[in-house]
């Protein structure tokens, strides 16, 4: 809970009528910005949008995540979305909260960085993590994915199955790699809009790998990957507190997979690996 002070101060910015904010909806699970033009401030402690916003009409009565930077800090309150005759009313309650930085509770048994070329030919390095739900290395089971959301990431399933069998370009293979797809794309935390800095760059998720592809999940703001251009993988993995195996591969990005704008997730083709590695990889995976 904030000080007093620091109180005071977010919501005498929110009462200035300059803060865009982000609304996600808690039984949607989807995030809506509003653009500052459209809220208003009064003396009760209400923030109002305008009803000539109407991306909002389906979120009336659902409880609410409303997100906001003050001075690039992120700040996040819970409410309900509420009709009113002055507007869609958000009651401003005594606490808001920072939004957390995204942190491990436990040490990390992958290392990963993702290098291209830019225009100029300098190396450009992406930071990559692991989140900790998901078991790299591990055939991906739909165990993996909790149940609260399980119905969701099947019809989502369904539908990227069914747009990739029309494109006869595309292949999903056995299409496994597709549970960490759509675990990603549906799990709420990975549509959170707003970082505890304004403006910090948020690495991509790894969120699977085989001897053939690579799957890296984009959050919002996180670096954007290319169609059809090619990066290089270099992951550590760490066996034990003495062994580290390096693995370093090329990739294509191959395909794009999304519900949204974000989160996103990138299907990269390898075209480079050396065969220790790559045999390495299949037996840490089973794959038969």
């Amino acid at each position: 809970m904030l000080s007093g002070l620091e109180q005071e101060n977010v919501l005498k910015s929110l009462a200035s009528g300059s803060l865009d904010i982000v609304v996600k909806d808690k039984i949607w699970g989807m995030n809506i910005d509003v653009p500052a033009k459209y809220l208003s401030f009064n003396p009760q402690g209400i923030l109002l949008v305008s009803k000539s916003f109407g991306s909002l009409s389906q979120t009336v009565g659902n409880q609410i995540v409303v997100q906001f930077y003050v001075n690039h800090v992120g700040y996040c309150f819970d409410s309900i979305l509420q009709d009113s005759s002055m507007g869609l009313a958000i009651v401003v309650p005594q606490k808001i909260n920072r939004v957390k930085s995204r942190t491990l509770s436990k040490p990390q048994s992958y290392i990963a960085r993702l290098f291209y070329l830019d225009e100029n030919n300098k190396t450009v390095t992406i930071p990559c993590s692991v989140p900790e739900t998901c078991s790299l290395l591990t055939r991906p089971a739909w165990d993996d994915v909790p149940a609260q959301f399980q119905d969701e990431c099947r019809m989502l399933m369904t539908r990227l199955v069914n747009e990739r069998k029309q494109d006869e370009n595309a292949s999903i293979g056995n299409g496994m790699h597709l549970i960490s797809v759509v675990g990603f794309l549906c799990d709420p935390d990975a549509k959170k809009s707003l970082g505890s800095v304004q403006g910090t760059q948020q690495p991509l998720d790894l969120l699977y790998i085989d001897g053939e592809k690579v799957i890296l999940g984009k959050r919002k703001y996180a670096p954007e990957l290319e169609l059809e251009s090619d990066y290089t993988l270099a992951l550590d993995i760490i066996l034990s507190a003495f062994l580290t195996r390096s693995i370093q591969l090329e990739c294509t990005v191959s395909d794009i997979y999304s519900t949204s704008s974000d989160p996103v997730c990138y299907l990269c083709r390898i075209t480079k690996i050396k065969a220790e590695d790559e045999r390495f990889i299949s037996e840490r995976m089973k794959v038969l």
